[in-house]
């Protein structure tokens, strides 16, 4: 059986991140899903493509890999967050921040779970519970998915940066300071 290198493995997997979709060739790792102190070995069928950041939760258990299937000559992940892991509208601490700092945060958490407090448009408060799908720093936004929207075809939001009242994500609430 060919064994790869952690680069080949980079290549194999689209060069992005398995968990979040980052792309930055240099963020990238690999990971053995069965750990080289079991005996996981660097092939193919016993790799993940991840970025450092997701890497890390993986070793601190905030992601964990239940399993490994394959279908039809694709390769298919079962994953999920363990019970242990804070939801998206669940803190252990508070920190005050800028609007700025709070939309850096936001634009920091591809694809994983957070809760947003924002004003629409309208001036009404809207707090959604999300993961964020498209930055648009330039553009002063961010399109976040809508976890809780019943409508599955139209679950995209717009987030205005400037008008974020708080973002929870990773067990911290993030408060704009007044």
């Amino acid at each position: 059986m060919k064994k790869y290198t952690k680069k080949q493995v980079k290549k194999l997997f689209d060069k992005e991140c398995f968990f979040c979709g980052e792309n930055d060739y240099d963020l990238l790792d690999a990971h053995r899903i069965i750990e080289g102190k079991d005996g996981g070995t660097y092939h193919w069928w016993n790799m993940l493509t991840t970025c450092v950041k997701c890497h890390r939760k993986v070793h601190t258990g905030k992601i964990k890999i239940l399993g490994k299937y394959h279908s039809t000559g694709a390769t298919l992940f079962k994953i999920h967050y363990i019970e242990t892991c804070l939801s998206a509208d669940q803190f252990q601490e508070e920190k005050k921040v800028t609007k700025t700092q709070a939309a850096e945060l936001l634009i920091g958490s591809p694809n994983t779970p957070l809760s947003v407090s924002f004003q629409k448009q309208d001036g009404t408060e809207r707090t959604m519970r999300g993961k964020l799908v498209k930055p648009e720093p330039l553009l002063g936004r961010s399109m976040v998915e809508d976890l809780d929207s019943d409508d599955k075809k139209n679950r995209l939001r717009q987030v205005d940066h400037r008008t974020i009242n708080w973002l929870v994500v990773d067990g911290v609430k993030y408060t704009v300071k007044s």
